[in-house]
């Protein structure tokens, strides 16, 4: 047994009080547990190289963190080689965006006008995009990008966005509403002939807030559910469970490796290319990363290439509300502990299975 290889196993047994953290704060101890389990630098794939073209590509973003100059000109320069260098149909960016210092006015709260703010600097950098708020910087998104339950089709697939809508104090402690259980769960049962893909900012593997687990379920009853997207840990991870794939993408503007994804969707697969930012230029580039999910067969006749760019009109959501709060939730904390050592056990019991 190589060196690296004991360190690694002895990381895992060390996991779950990484997980449980000494102040209680579960979710930055599976931040600093993930770490482990980062996407590393490869030799390129076969299956990376095909002799047809995708049938779209999306650019995928998370966690801008815009708090100042400084980060609005990185994540500037992100968007501009997203653009570009990706040539997207449109961007999915997975929450936690902008918490630009702005005060409140006659007319708008500062949340309205942060938004209102970061729509502008969107609509100018990037182009077309899907966009979801995280649990930071999340007030006012209503008002200004409208739903954060919503879905549409394009190519053949199946994309719902969705984002908690009750809080309490703490960040984790946050739950959907009854009335988004039951869109959600009929949105999906509307579009169980085409591969459906999830996108919120929290984790549902490794659970990271109150819900995760009945987000896990739901897809565990719904197998066209492939992938889930999401952000949150601002780490490059990638987690197996059941019939679906978690995968989490690294932070644009706050991370040791800041960096974001280009997604290449293919009637028999999606492909995952990762791009970086260069520690000594900033400049962001395409790096040595791949992933890939398979697309099961039953659902590969009903994908084809989009007859038009962007965002669908056509698109189904339920009405724009504002986030709750319920500070009764905080008392559910423990159970967020329990489900991320779940989760670490899980992974690393695994690991050391199938070393």
């Amino acid at each position: 047994m190589t060196r690296q290889r004991l360190a690694m196993m002895v990381g895992l047994l060390l996991m779950p009080f990484w997980a449980l953290g000494a102040s209680g704060d579960s979710v930055s101890g599976l931040k600093n547990a993930g770490k482990l389990f980062e996407i590393k630098p490869m030799v390129e794939p076969e299956w990376v190289n095909r002799p047809d073209n995708p049938l779209f590509t999306l650019a995928w973003m998370s966690d801008y963190h815009i708090v100042d100059e400084n980060s609005k000109n990185q994540v500037a320069k992100a968007c501009s080689v997203a653009k570009f260098s990706i040539r997207p149909a449109f961007t999915l960016i997975t929450g936690d965006n902008c918490g630009m210092p702005f005060t409140d006015t006659a007319t708008a709260t500062a949340g309205e006008l942060r938004q209102k703010w970061f729509k502008a600097f969107l609509d100018n950098v990037l182009g077309e995009y899907a966009v979801i708020p995280g649990d930071n910087w999340y007030p006012g998104f209503d008002k200004v990008f409208g739903p954060t339950h919503y879905s549409f089709n394009y190519g053949g697939f199946h994309f719902q966005f969705a984002a908690t809508d009750i809080r309490g104090e703490q960040d984790p402690c946050s739950v959907f509403s009854p009335e988004s259980k039951t869109w959600m769960e009929q949105d999906l049962a509307d579009n169980t002939n085409r591969p459906c893909i999830f996108v919120i900012h929290e984790t549902v593997w490794p659970a990271s807030f109150l819900d995760a687990p009945y987000l896990a379920e739901l897809f565990n009853a719904n197998p066209q559910v492939i992938c889930v997207f999401s952000g949150h840990l601002h780490l490059d991870l990638q987690f197996q469970r059941g019939t679906w794939t978690q995968f989490i993408a690294p932070s644009v503007g706050s991370s040791h490796r800041p960096g974001f994804k280009s997604l290449k969707f293919y009637a028999d697969s999606i492909i995952l290319e990762s791009y970086e930012q260069d520690p000594t230029s900033k400049e962001f580039q395409q790096v040595s990363k791949w992933q890939r999910v398979m697309i099961p067969e039953k659902y590969q006749s009903a994908l084809s290439r989009p007859e038009t760019e962007g965002v669908p009109k056509d698109i189904s959501s339920l009405p724009a509300a504002p986030k709750k709060v319920d500070l009764t939730l905080d008392q559910r904390q423990p159970e967020i502990s329990r489900h991320v050592l779940d989760c670490v056990m899980t992974l690393g019991f695994k690991t050391m299975l199938n070393p």
